[in-house]
């Protein structure tokens, strides 16, 4: 997913999942606080790959006042990166040109290819 925390007293980002059974605790995979910048950035998290149903958990958490924000976008599922070779930290074209996040959603064309 790609998140977007700014602002001086932005406060925290968790992401945790469940399973289904009743009394289960969640297990944190992801924690993030304060501002990261003025840009979107891509986090990448590892999920349980078992057969067994469970909820993902997304939790926000605000800051002391109101100036700092947290948005989320582009949720997706796939198969782990493999990393065994080089791949980009933040976005990759899909002619395999790597963008830096600030470069990412800024309405010019970088990977010109495109995408």
């Amino acid at each position: 997913f790609w998140y977007h925390m700014f602002g001086a007293t932005v406060g925290r980002l968790d992401v945790a999942y469940s399973f289904s059974s009743e009394g289960a605790a969640p297990v944190n995979v992801y924690q993030l606080s304060g501002s990261q910048g003025n840009f979107w950035k891509k986090a990448v998290v590892a999920m349980p790959t078992s057969g067994a149903p469970y909820t993902i958990l997304v939790k926000g958490m605000r800051g002391v006042s109101y100036t700092g924000d947290i948005a989320l976008d582009d949720f997706s599922f796939g198969a782990c990166p493999n990393t065994s070779t080089p791949h980009c930290n933040d976005y990759q074209c899909s002619n395999g040109t790597c963008l830096d996040a600030r470069q990412v959603c800024d309405f010019i064309e970088d990977c010109l290819d495109g995408a």
